[in-house]
């Protein structure tokens, strides 16, 4: 019987843990560092398609738009994941370690956008100021949706097209905006993608370092 209830949990723990090349493996950075390599191969005015060429599509095409709609739809996909949680339908961490994981995510995605924007110093396509590069909005946006897909995609992928819609369309909408150029929300993107992707990927590990940690003390 010992043999068996050893066994049982075995199996049982092999159930409930990830197999470890799982949380390393580095396939799901593949889009992100594809988005920045292509923001990079399209600033400023290139031979082949470039952000210029976008830009001048789009004055031809919507001179004189201007909505202010990316000042909200880049922050839906955290609202809906903390308002799912309270109607029950529970993602993946609970309200804390959520939380936390997603300060991390901003955290770090907006000291990379913000030293960028400091060091880089590239002009926005309106001429207003010297901070183009990468699109804060943008980088945002794809940390909140990045967020709402490790918290849901292993309920439904609906969730995580959901959430990409909106931060799609905050990217679109930068650009429509007359506000950054392509390059600039493609960078954004990767970005806040590849930070957020990053934090969770270490947070298991990190997780069960403080806790042996902690155990040790108590021993």
């Amino acid at each position: 019987f010992a043999f068996l209830s050893a066994k049982a949990q075995i199996t049982d723990s092999t159930i409930v843990e990830p197999p470890s090349f799982k949380e390393s493996s580095l396939k799901q950075f593949v889009l992100p560092t594809a988005l920045i390599g292509t923001g990079l191969l399209t600033i400023g005015d290139r031979p082949y398609f470039s952000s210029q060429d976008t830009y001048n599509y789009l004055q031809k095409r919507w001179p004189n738009a201007h909505t202010r709609a990316d000042d909200i739809t880049f922050i839906v996909p955290v609202v809906t994941v903390y308002g799912l949680n309270a109607l029950g339908i529970k993602g993946k961490h609970g309200f804390l370690e959520r939380t936390l994981l997603f300060a991390l995510s901003a955290t770090l995605a907006n000291s990379i956008s913000l030293s960028l924007k400091h060091n880089v110093n590239y002009l926005r396509p309106d001429g207003s100021e010297f901070n183009s590069f990468p699109s804060g909005h943008t980088t945002n946006a794809f940390v909140a949706s990045e967020f709402m897909h490790q918290e849901y995609k292993s309920l439904c992928p609906w969730y995580s097209v959901y959430a990409y819609s909106f931060s799609i369309a905050t990217g679109s909408m930068r650009l429509v905006n007359n506000r950054h150029w392509m390059s600039d929300v493609l960078v954004g993107a990767g970005l806040g993608m590849i930070s957020t992707k990053a934090v969770y990927l270490a947070y298991p590990s990190v997780k069960r370092g403080i806790k042996k940690r902690v155990l040790r003390r108590e021993l």
